[in-house]
């Protein structure tokens, strides 16, 4: 399963996930950024961009939402 593998810093993805969901929600934006740049470099950048999305529409809702279209913004030059 993807949550047990390890990142490049040799951190557990499901407790570098974790670290993610609860840095935004406090509040906390840069651990919730290196948390998201310790999955992305680890190879899996569309996973973090995901999760972003996922924390933005369910714990910062409604506020979040307003952050949807820049993060579908950061995806899309991802994918070129």
């Amino acid at each position: 399963m993807w949550t047990n593998k390890k990142s490049i810093h040799g951190n557990v993805f499901g407790t570098v996930r974790q670290v993610q969901q609860c840095a935004a929600r406090r509040g906390d934006a840069k651990t919730c950024v290196q948390a998201s740049l310790e999955i992305a470099d680890s190879g899996y950048p569309h996973l973090a961009i995901s999760y972003l999305k996922t924390v933005c529409l369910e714990d910062k809702f409604p506020t979040g939402q307003m952050l949807i279209k820049h993060i579908d913004q950061m995806e899309n030059k991802i994918k070129k």
